[in-house]
């Protein structure tokens, strides 16, 4: 089945969006009605035929998460499509980057919160890099640290956590752990105590990836 598939995309002039999204509509998590198998016959046929499937898969994406096209946005789930692909394209996705940084920044809590939580399961992936046509919505989804919500907050914390347990030496780390020591400081106790939990699990795990001076700010906070 997956040579076929691969067989007909490749030999296809022109790729229908009704393929499309039979392809992107077996993406998700636990999605009710796909089996794991279906699953994973899409994500490979996106991986074998990026090139293919690039442009379309871009074009289906910004179209609904710009809400122009809302009888697509009834049949994927565009946080499940972009994680699934994420897998196993990740380079589809460097031109809808910019789509993405904006629901970061959306004004409607609900949109603002799943993108968060989105971006930090990407960068949770195991052995997930960050490649560089991501390091500016990485950069953003730091700076949610700062956000004024504290829900938010908090679940950048527990991303971060997550990435720095993984992967203690990954070259994002030294910034990452910067801006935790920023919110050492924060009003809100629990991101507090949560900046706190997060360093200490860290350096219990491998104590040489954090440093002294901030092992020092937390014993002074």
């Amino acid at each position: 089945m997956q040579t076929i598939m691969i067989v007909v995309l490749e030999e296809s002039e022109d790729v229908q969006d009704c393929l499309l999204l039979v392809i992107l509509s077996a993406l998700g998590r636990n999605k009710s009605g796909v089996t794991q198998a279906a699953r994973r016959l899409a994500m490979n046929a996106i991986d074998q035929c990026s090139e293919k499937l690039e442009a379309g898969i871009k074009q289906i994406l910004i179209s609904v998460m710009s809400g122009d096209n809302q009888l697509i946005k009834s049949e994927i789930d565009y946080h499940e499509v972009i994680y699934g692909i994420y897998h196993c394209a990740p380079q589809i996705l460097s031109r809808v980057v910019p789509y993405l940084t904006g629901k970061l920044l959306a004004d409607q809590l609900d949109t603002h919160l799943r993108a968060v939580r989105l971006v930090g399961s990407l960068f949770t992936l195991p052995g997930a890099n960050i490649c560089e046509a991501f390091l500016p919505i990485f950069l953003e989804f730091l700076k949610r640290l700062t956000d004024r919500v504290v829900d938010v907050k908090m679940s950048v914390l527990e991303h971060v956590k997550i990435c720095l347990l993984s992967d203690p030496s990954r070259p994002e780390a030294p910034q990452t752990i910067s801006a935790l020591c920023d919110r050492l400081l924060d009003y809100d106790e629990n991101v507090r105590k949560q900046v706190v939990d997060v360093i200490c699990d860290v350096a219990c795990h491998s104590l040489d990836s954090i440093p002294v001076r901030v092992v020092k700010l937390v014993v002074d906070n």
